[in-house]
């Protein structure tokens, strides 16, 4: 009699352990299809599609994904420091209102695509892998610069905006971009009446970069391939 209580009752542990190991709960399949959507408002997503249309271009992507992912990186960088240029020497346009724009949504893409990476990528597919700790960080980097020179690209049209100033020193600007991504001050830029929608936007989109950038950095660093000391004192 003891001994059949002593496994019903261990029959019932192991039914509601089961019963806790099959509730996976819920926030992280919510986030998990949350993120996938918000990886296809993306320009780089829709661009693949479009280029697999395409059999060189389709080809390339096959042979090379790397390469393409790393030519993708260095065209937005140089495009977020020319747009950053030619807002500081020019009047306002509808070539800088471009720059601008996309700056907001390639910082959109970065900070998805930086989260998809760390979080929920690995989970969709048991066969992910990353080309190498060093590449990410270097990627990342660049990344880094590109986010301050969009962010650069906003508060010169806004002070271009509330002072109708029509060239501004570029690399006051830039200086001044790169210590507000450091510090999430961005009285140092602009006062505080000098606010739109498009620098609280732009500046939203800067602390969760920065949020973003500092766990990716923390992710990779740990895997990066171990170096040889000569002397451990």
């Amino acid at each position: 009699m003891l001994e059949d209580n002593k496994n019903e009752l261990k029959k019932s542990k192991n039914n509601e352990i089961k019963t806790i190991k099959e509730d996976d709960g819920f926030i992280i399949p919510m986030w998990k299809k949350g993120f996938h959507f918000l990886g296809m408002i993306s320009v780089f997503f829709w661009l693949r599609k479009f280029l697999e249309i395409f059999k060189f271009t389709k080809d390339f992507m096959q042979r090379k994904p790397y390469s393409f992912v790393e030519i993708w990186v260095l065209i937005n960088l140089g495009a977020s420091i020319l747009g950053s240029y030619m807002a500081s020497k020019y009047n306002i346009n509808i070539l800088i209102w471009i720059f601008a724009i996309y700056g907001l949504f390639r910082i959109f893409e970065i900070v998805v695509y930086q989260f998809n990476v760390i979080f929920f990528d690995p989970m969709q597919h048991k066969d992910y892998y990353l080309k190498s700790a060093t590449r990410s960080i270097i990627l990342l980097i660049h990344n880094f610069i590109e986010i301050i020179f969009w962010y650069s690209i906003v508060y010169i049209m806004v002070v271009k905006i509330q002072t109708n100033v029509d060239t501004i020193d570029w690399f006051y600007y830039v200086q001044n971009s790169i210590l507000c991504f450091m510090t999430a001050d961005n009285t140092l830029i602009i006062q505080e009446n000098m606010s739109s929608t498009l620098q609280k936007i732009a500046f939203t989109e800067l602390i969760i970069g920065i949020i973003m950038t500092v766990i990716s950095f923390s992710r990779f660093i740990g895997l990066l391939p171990s170096v040889k000391i000569i002397d451990e004192n």
